[in-house]
């Protein structure tokens, strides 16, 4: 635990944001991408694989494959699956006939590095939906800020947000889970950022008559600035400390961190020394560092949309860029992330396909549904 007296070497706050800035603004690219990658599944050019089935060209789906893709259903249960380990190597394949859903993170995956949604990727997620498929978004915005996206796709619930502590349906605010984390390490982060000078913020939850979400800061500076440019949240200005002793608050949705990698390389491991696996710690887009409980997680909230629209995990998709996406690659049949993911992102996925500054979710499902 910090005492009063423990010095850190704090990366200058405007470095740090400018940093951030650069970072967001850069769309997280960290390479370029290859044709496809899939496991090992695809075969060298102009060779074929074992089932010899046709792949699709995920950078031009319209354009002649050399390669080739193996498709598949479960094996020995009689029950069609999304993705099976057909013929026992080790290398998942998925089958587009059996897919009934498509977990999608939003920023760094689905949306464009400017936080848009392109037309091309809100008519080929619309054809998907009139195939029958549900789109569930799973990202780590608070509801009201991922509403405009959700209403853009005219996607019907449920969703999950804030990285699977609020399962919801919206318009209507019907909730159907809300996972906070406990006062007492909210407390203690509270401590470390006013030790520390880092800037940090607390969703709090809201009441039956008024779900919204509260956000609560103790300063302006860029990180706010930052914050309410990327989400288009304002975070009201108090003292967090004596928000958490109210009693008739529960505990908090998540609470983070604003500030560049190396300023969250100094606080993270004194978080899980002192509280182990009992938060889950995630980083999420860039400068955030996100705190929750540890019983959420987006791969948590996708098993609880699913339960509610009575699918299997093998039939789902998921789709995602960042740290925590892989709770939700665990949770799913089948797992892509782009090539401006970060690398552990990458290795855990089934596929990776092209940067989102492409549109390489939309470039994929119009393969891979043939839409």
């Amino acid at each position: 635990m910090l005492s009063s007296n423990s010095k850190f070497k704090i990366p200058n706050p405007k470095k740090a944001v400018k940093n951030s800035l650069a970072f967001l603004s850069a769309g997280k690219i960290r390479g370029p991408h290859p044709l496809l990658h899939l496991s090992g599944v695809f075969s060298p050019l102009n060779k074929t694989n074992i089932a010899g089935e046709t792949a699709v060209n995920i950078d031009n789906p319209g354009a002649p494959s050399h390669d080739k893709l193996q498709m598949g259903k479960a094996l020995n249960s009689g029950v069609p699956a999304s993705v099976t380990d057909r013929n026992g190597d080790g290398k998942m394949r998925a089958d587009p006939r059996f897919v009934k859903a498509l977990a999608l993170d939003l920023d760094g995956t689905t949306l464009r590095p400017d936080n848009s949604l392109s037309e091309r990727t809100i008519r080929t997620l619309g054809a998907c939906m009139n195939r029958g498929i549900r789109l569930i978004l799973c990202t780590g915005r608070a509801v009201e800020a991922a509403e405009r996206y959700r209403s853009a796709l005219n996607a019907p619930g449920p969703h999950v947000y804030c990285n699977g502590a609020v399962v919801a349906e919206m318009p209507g605010w019907k909730i159907h889970t809300l996972t906070l984390q406990d006062k007492g390490s909210a407390k203690f982060c509270v401590d470390l950022s006013r030790k520390t000078g880092l800037y940090f913020q607390v969703f709090f939850p809201g009441s039956p008559e008024n779900p919204r979400q509260r956000l609560l800061a103790e300063r302006k500076g860029p990180e706010w600035e930052l914050y309410l440019r990327h989400t288009g949240i304002k975070a009201e200005i108090g003292d967090i400390e004596a928000a958490l002793a109210d009693p008739a608050v529960p505990g908090c949705v998540k609470t983070m961190f604003i500030a560049d990698a190396d300023a969250q390389a100094l606080v993270r491991p004194v978080i899980e020394n002192r509280y182990g696996g009992n938060l889950y710690i995630a980083g999420t887009l860039g400068p955030f560092l996100e705190i929750m409980s540890p019983r959420a997680s987006k791969g948590e909230g996708v098993k609880t949309v699913l339960g509610v629209l009575g699918l299997d995990s093998r039939e789902l998709i998921a789709f995602g860029d960042e740290e925590n996406d892989l709770p939700l690659f665990r949770a799913a049949g089948f797992s892509v992330a782009p090539a401006n993911a970060r690398d552990t992102v990458k290795t855990a996925a089934n596929l990776v396909i092209g940067s989102n500054t492409g549109d390489a979710v939309a470039n994929f499902l119009e393969g891979f549904f043939k839409l």
